[in-house]
């Protein structure tokens, strides 16, 4: 009679399980990103992920994570790991319940509108845009458009990444680069700041 009883409740946990849950999700390989533009001094720079946002600096100030040391090896020029699964892009991180995820935040200005937030308290915005993150050809996009570096801080050669949305940056002193993929063999593990 016992055994009945569990077979049942079991058979009602599996079949309450949703099919959205049975479908696989395409998650990437870690890796790293770098700006991909021949013509500008940051070619090859890396990207990195501090107080909320992505950054190309070569200034240790801006590079502030903590990390599971042990698991893996710093990247290249301490770039931020990420990976997507289906078309979304997230941090890879060192929280099992909670992940850092980018974001688009549309702006009139097209300036500042790149974002991560943690997911344990959903999207702190409905304006958020997280979906249309696509690898082609070993470069990353976010619906197709390329990223852009806006200076912030001449004296440290530091740049705010941003999502290329208007000519309006351009004509500030942001440039257009392609964010080229580079797999990281062996991620790190961190938890970047939040601003």
């Amino acid at each position: 009679m016992q055994l009945t009883t569990l077979f049942t409740l079991l058979a009602g946990t599996v079949a309450s399980v949703s099919a959205a849950a049975l479908v696989p999700k395409d998650t990437s390989p870690e890796f790293n990103l770098f700006v991909h533009q021949p013509d500008a001094e940051i070619h090859g720079r890396p990207l990195i992920a501090s107080k909320s946002r992505l950054w190309i600096s070569p200034s240790w100030t801006k590079q502030d994570a903590r990390c599971r040391w042990g698991q893996g090896q710093p990247a290249e020029g301490n770039a931020a790991v990420l990976f997507r699964e289906d078309d979304k892009l997230f941090l890879y991180g060192v929280e099992e319940d909670s992940q850092q995820q980018l974001a688009l935040n549309p702006k009139e200005n097209g300036q500042d509108n790149l974002l991560y937030f943690n997911t344990d308290g959903g999207v702190p915005n409905q304006n958020l845009w997280t979906e249309g993150w696509t690898e082609d050809d070993g470069y990353l996009s976010f619906l197709s458009a390329l990223f852009q570096a806006c200076p912030v801080d001449n004296e440290w050669n530091t740049f705010r990444v941003d999502i290329y949305a208007n000519a309006t940056a351009i004509d500030e002193g942001c440039l257009t680069f392609q964010a080229k993929i580079k797999i990281d063999e062996d991620p790190l593990p961190c938890t970047y700041s939040l601003e």
